[in-house]
């Protein structure tokens, strides 16, 4: 309310709406419930967008603030008239955002600032708050309707004729003898290749009855082979005992030297 930048909303607000009740807050309202002291105003507004009459004296003041010069603040000229302020005591402070500001306290408690606004309010409700308007909402729908005549319309209803749709199904023959497409004709085979190529259907293999079970393989065939056995061949085993080195001694050589002779590794002694 105070703030002069807002002059064109509250204006508007004023043409649109009636001002019943304007009252300033202590700033001490909300200490015990919240722990912070702010300013805060409750505005009491009718709607009435078909507002034809000229603002009235207060509803001139609500719209504009000016600045007191004692104190370097602007106030709502509303509020000039400490009679719309809960307080009981005021002195020079600072707002929320730290600039100079009024600050209204009530040191009479919650309880007696609940009476002191009750009596404004009741005040107020009696001298501004318009019935007929108030009223006007609720009774004028249904003094509206029962004025208005009863008027009957005939409305021609349009024949729908319901049209008997028959669907005539006709059986087709489709010979199924013989099929239009088969592998045969994709892969080209020709009629004789046709009738020799037969599928082996129903044969499982079987093992032989008697003996161990056999466990084919990949490479297995149905025929039977004959397995003969290799003959193997005994080498000898070569002997460990000493013996003569039959090669040609080198100069490298020496007691103890790993050689080769008769395709055994041995060392010399």
């Amino acid at each position: 309310m105070n703030s002069t930048g807002n002059e064109p909303i509250r204006q508007w607000l004023m043409e649109n709406t009636n001002l019943v009740s304007a009252i300033r807050l202590p700033n001490n309202l909300f200490t015990d419930y919240a722990g912070t002291e702010v300013g805060s105003d409750l505005i009491v507004l009718q709607k009435n967008t078909g507002k034809d009459k000229p603002l009235n004296f207060w509803e001139e003041l609500s719209v504009t603030s000016s600045l007191n010069r004692e104190t370097e603040t602007y106030n709502n000229d509303y509020f000039y008239n400490l009679g719309r302020i809960v307080q009981t005591r005021s002195l020079v402070g600072t707002d929320p955002y730290g600039k100079p500001a009024m600050v209204y306290m009530h040191e009479g408690g919650i309880d007696d600032i609940a009476d002191d606004m009750r009596k404004m309010l009741t005040s107020d409700l009696k001298a501004n708050l318009n019935i007929d308007l108030y009223n006007q909402h609720l009774v004028g729908n249904s003094h509206s309707e029962q004025q208005q005549p009863e008027s009957k319309v005939n409305i021609p209803q349009p024949e729908v004729k319901q049209k008997e749709e028959k669907n005539n199904y006709q059986a087709s023959e489709v010979n199924v003898s013989e099929p239009v497409l088969t592998l045969y004709n994709l892969f080209g085979f020709s009629q004789e290749e046709r009738t020799q190529v037969k599928p082996v259907r129903g044969k499982k293999a079987t093992s032989a009855q008697t003996g161990k079970p056999v466990q084919l393989s990949m490479f297995s065939s149905d025929k039977k082979q004959a397995v003969e056995p290799k003959p193997t061949v005994e080498q000898p085993k070569a002997s460990l005992d000493p013996r003569l080195f039959s090669a040609e001694l080198k100069e490298f050589h020496k007691q103890g030297s790993l050689v080769e002779d008769q395709g055994q590794v041995r060392y010399l002694k």
